[in-house]
């Protein structure tokens, strides 16, 4: 989800649209999962995509970018897991709150079914049940 520092939005403005994000300083977390150069943005309008401009804050460390948008340095794009905690206790808030950031489909690999071995078989049936509750945990988060 995109997020920023209450004192952040309150000199900069929430931004209205995807297209209003070219107004911000848009901090980037550098990793393989998503692009780097853009934003998709699932919403109301369905997706847009939103290039990023250059910045000079690149991070590979979400819990690094969580503490430079606490700090008010701009908007930027965190998983649930950073951004829990300062949204819940204010210091973060959610920009664009009616979109959110392209999902992830997870996978898990294992080399065959015939021979699965019971620890793999125990794990993945683990994950099923687990993450599913674990989203609709950050859901119901979310909405708090």
């Amino acid at each position: 989800m995109l997020c920023a520092s209450p004192a952040y939005l309150r000199e900069q403005g929430q931004p209205d649209s995807v297209a209003g994000l070219a107004r911000h300083s848009c901090l980037q977390l550098v990793t393989s999962l998503f692009p780097r150069d853009r934003w998709h943005l699932d919403g109301p309008n369905g997706r847009e995509t939103f290039g990023l401009p250059p910045t000079a804050f690149q991070v590979n460390l979400a819990d690094a970018l969580a503490a430079a948008l606490r700090k008010g340095k701009g908007v930027g794009a965190l998983p649930m897991s950073s951004a829990g905690a300062a949204l819940r206790s204010g210091s973060l808030v959610r920009a664009l709150p009616g979109c959110q950031l392209q999902k992830l489909t997870v996978y898990v690999l294992y080399p065959s079914r015939q021979y699965l071995d019971a620890k793999i078989w125990t794990f993945v049936e683990f994950l099923q049940e687990v993450v599913p509750q674990a989203l609709v945990a950050d859901q119901v988060a979310l909405n708090y």
